[in-house]
């Protein structure tokens, strides 16, 4: 019987870590939803602040093919 009753209590402890540990993981779940929503929101801006970034490359692309062509015969 005592070893039951210790089975028992073992089992007991493991239930309540494992009810804790689900709860951690909703918790930091909750967490990763958020800074998703974040960066989401944050998305349009980054793309607006991209965009010289990108067309300044198409320029320098453009020039480099230009220079590339007059240096090759």
């Amino acid at each position: 019987m005592e070893q039951i009753t210790k089975q028992g209590a073992d089992t007991s402890s493991t239930l309540i870590a494992v009810c804790d540990s689900i709860k951690a993981m909703a918790n930091t779940s909750g967490q990763v939803v958020e800074n998703i929503k974040g960066l989401n929101k944050r998305a349009p801006s980054i793309d607006d602040s991209l965009r010289p970034l990108h067309q300044s490359l198409e320029e320098v692309g453009t020039r480099l093919a230009i220079l590339e062509a007059y240096v090759r015969p």
